[in-house]
């Protein structure tokens, strides 16, 4: 009885080593499938990142010209305030010339 013992032991073995040896070539079919699923993730994660790489190096080029134009209406701007402020002191420069004018329109029509 023995010897039975040890031959059903053998057999049980082997079966769970057979069982064990499927289960392990069905774990590498689907590592072999989600190795290739991750590759063509990556391959997309890759181009992706080399787009926004692109895309990035164009904003970066369009905020350069940007500042420039920036700088340039600034500057516009400075001196179009300038030339704001130089008008506004001649125009009060002038105001009392307009009106002594103004007035001697008015003196002219009231002797005529």
């Amino acid at each position: 009885e023995g010897l039975k013992t040890l031959k059903d032991r053998l057999e049980n073995g082997l079966e769970k080593m057979q069982s064990a040896a499927e289960q392990v070539a069905e774990l590498q079919e689907n590592l072999i499938k989600d190795m290739a699923i991750v590759e063509e993730k990556k391959l997309a994660t890759d181009q992706l990142l080399e787009h926004v790489g692109q895309e990035t190096a164009v904003a970066d080029e369009q905020k350069g010209f940007a500042m420039v134009e920036e700088e340039k209406c600034s500057k516009i701007k400075e001196e179009v305030t300038d030339f704001q402020e130089e008008c506004e002191k001649e125009m009060a420069a002038a105001e009392p010339v307009i009106q002594a004018a103004i007035e001697a329109l008015n003196s002219l029509d009231k002797k005529s």
